[in-house]
């Protein structure tokens, strides 16, 4: 995975996202931050292109062409 010019950050509270990409391999990873200390990635399937106010994230998925949208859980609670 690598860190471009262009990387998506978005932060929302104390949680700060990071979109990575390996546009070879055409994967995707989200890194995650909470108070500025790493707690963990996951696979996604696109690039992270926006937030709403309620923490929604919005991904454009490339290789179906679409804008989906998705909330993240943890420990069976939505984070926002």
């Amino acid at each position: 995975m690598k860190v471009r010019s262009e990387t998506p950050i978005f932060e929302k509270g104390n949680f700060i996202f990071v979109t990575l990409a390996d546009l070879m391999d055409r994967k995707y990873e989200m890194e995650i931050f909470k108070d500025y200390k790493y707690i963990g990635h996951i696979s996604v399937r696109g690039h992270l292109k926006g937030m709403d106010d309620k923490g929604r994230m919005y991904f454009v998925e490339e290789e179906d062409t679409k804008v989906v949208r998705y909330t993240i859980n943890m420990e069976g609670k939505t984070l926002f």
